[in-house]
């Protein structure tokens, strides 16, 4: 059965981006536009794998995080984000992140890291 990514990114083209490349891995995918949708979508349905924003409209990547993690949700999470802080890729692995990647993604880096956490 093909892996399901949730894609959450309030970017539409980075939306678009990420779907090609999931598509390209034949796997299925679900966009959504903020955090909020984010988490509505995590509790409606399984997924395999989480591609999160930080920086989003309603509900940010970090409380995205810190939700999942209250509710010891087991979706793995990749980060990609263009807040290349230490301390904001530091505080998103102590909430669980599996993997963080800096915008602008590359595509070979988004397989490399979807394949390394779906392993």
């Amino acid at each position: 059965m093909a892996k399901k990514i949730l894609i959450a990114d309030d970017s539409m083209f980075q939306r678009k981006f990420y779907a090609d490349v999931v598509e390209s891995m034949s796997y299925h995918y679900e966009l959504v536009k903020n955090g909020r949708e984010a988490l509505e979508a995590l509790d409606a349905g399984l997924y395999d794998l989480l591609i999160l924003d930080l920086l989003m409209p309603e509900v940010d990547g970090i409380e995205v995080l810190k939700s999942l993690r209250d509710k010891q949700s087991s979706v793995p999470i990749l980060v990609i984000s263009a807040n290349i802080q230490e301390s904001i890729k530091n505080q998103c692995n102590e909430l669980g992140a599996a993997g963080f990647i800096n915008k602008p993604a590359k595509k070979d880096k988004v397989i490399e890291q979807i394949q390394a956490i779906l392993r």
